[in-house]
């Protein structure tokens, strides 16, 4: 793709000037994506240049001096990486921040080493009575009992005749994401590594589910009869209302409203949410309620992983799940180096891998004999 030098530096000063325009934005990644030129240029601004360092230039520079800016970078001595990950439709990027942790905050226990995938790997769903039924195939229907399954789009619906009694549980393997649409017509969509244990039918004064992983919930209203879900150490009582669940880390519950209310109940209570906002428990008790970036907790919905000052040893914790891969540091030094950006799980994992080592000359990595990813 042909590119104007001097464009490309203008957007890229605009964007950490914080003053680019979301089309000015795609425009510039979908260039950086596909003309490693444009990209130099937008990788080497990144690295030393500030938002009010940028408004300076913008003010003093003629728009063909894109060569004398690129010349000041490369002389600029400071020891802060600026790196960008952006998962878009042509490419994903990747930028370094450096090894500090400027606002990263961590609360989490501490990471293994070993960052093991889950060897399960299809769309299962086991009935009350003990049948799996397998939903990896895109398109079918299947009987059984009096129950009729129907998978299509990554979607489960089904009917039932005469009251089921038991629970049913839904299982998505890592590398995968799938949705479900329940008897009440409530509309949940479950991320990588996540299960959810449902009624068939509801026929008590509540609607009860238990969720273990992330996922995302469309509740569908009905004032006679409250939806509760189960979470780790607390639980979510809501009547009609959209939000996030995520139980990935042991221990940790985050719950993001999105519309509505809901009230979480903990060890300490019952805490009121309002939309968003996002809640934040450890060990049954509220650890901080804030406000939540909607990019960054619901990207995962469309594939996008995005993460903001996390070191290399946070953002492959991802990998397992999105990937199937198990993932070790070799180098515990590479490993605390932080990052912020994206992961797009729709582009090979090697894409991702391939401008993590571009960006950054302190990282690489090797697969062994059977498969593990190593960072050294």
């Amino acid at each position: 793709m042909d590119f104007n030098p001097a464009e490309i530096h203008d957007l890229t000063m605009d964007e950490i000037a914080g003053v680019i325009t979301r089309e000015e934005k795609e425009h510039l990644y979908r260039v950086i994506a596909e003309n490693q030129e444009a990209f130099a240029i937008w990788r080497e601004l990144h690295h030393a240049l500030g938002p009010q360092q940028i408004q300076e230039a913008k003010e003093s520079m003629r728009a063909d001096d894109s060569l004398e800016i690129i010349r000041a970078v490369k002389q600029d001595k400071r020891k802060t990486y600026a790196l960008r990950l952006v998962g878009i439709a042509a490419a994903v990027l990747l930028v370094a921040v450096g090894a500090r942790q400027l606002f990263f905050q961590p609360a989490f226990k501490p990471i293994e080493n070993n960052i093991v995938a889950n060897e399960h790997k299809q769309i299962q769903l086991k009935l009350s009575n003990g049948k799996i039924v397998n939903l990896s195939n895109d398109v079918q229907q299947v009987q059984v009992g009096d129950v009729t399954l129907t998978s299509a789009n990554k979607t489960l619906h089904y009917t039932a005749g005469d009251p089921i009694a038991g629970q049913s549980t839904l299982s998505v393997p890592i590398g995968k994401d799938y949705n479900v649409v329940l008897s009440d017509g409530t509309e949940i969509q479950l991320n990588s590594a996540t299960t959810l244990t449902f009624p068939m039918q509801y026929t008590g004064s509540t609607r009860e589910v238990h969720i273990n992983g992330e996922a995302y919930l469309k509740v569908a209203p009905n004032g006679d009869k409250p939806f509760i879900v189960h979470l780790p150490h607390s639980s979510v009582r809501v009547l009609g209302t959209s939000f996030n669940v995520n139980t990935y880390d042991s221990g940790v519950v985050k719950v993001a409203l999105v519309e509505g209310a809901i009230s979480m109940k903990t060890g300490e209570g019952n805490t009121l949410l309002k939309p968003g906002y996002q809640l934040v428990s450890t060990s049954g008790k509220v650890a901080v309620v804030s406000r939540f970036d909607a990019e960054q907790v619901l990207g995962w919905r469309k594939g996008i992983y995005e993460f903001n000052d996390a070191t290399l040893k946070e953002v492959c914790r991802i990998l397992p799940r999105w990937y199937g891969v198990d993932v070790v540091m070799d180098n515990t030094a590479v490993g605390k180096r932080s990052f912020m950006g994206a992961i797009d799980r729709n582009k090979p994992l090697k894409v991702f891998l391939e401008n993590l080592k571009a960006s950054d000359d302190q990282v690489d990595y090797y697969f062994d004999n059977s498969g593990t990813l190593h960072f050294r």
